[in-house]
């Protein structure tokens, strides 16, 4: 890489960086416009996204408690 071309690249790199954050606050946008504009369904994803994390975590936790009660080598810890 010369030098020459550094700028050029790193240019092209901010400006791909720049777009994809414009593309990301106008989708942003719209999911806002969506939940303000029809408040049950923001209500239904919340739920559903709470229920999400709810079950995840209770997945996490069975999961980190079977750890502690499982032999190793045949052997208990």
């Amino acid at each position: 890489m010369t030098m020459k071309n550094y700028p050029m690249k790193k240019t092209g790199i901010i400006a791909i960086i720049c777009g994809l954050a414009i593309w990301a606050l106008y989708l942003v946008n719209i999911f806002w416009s969506f939940l303000f504009s029809h408040p049950f369904l923001g209500l239904a994803l919340v739920a559903i996204i709470g229920g999400l994390v709810i079950l995840i975590l209770d997945i996490y936790k069975e999961k980190e408690k079977d750890k502690e009660n499982e032999p190793f080598r045949g052997e208990k810890k």
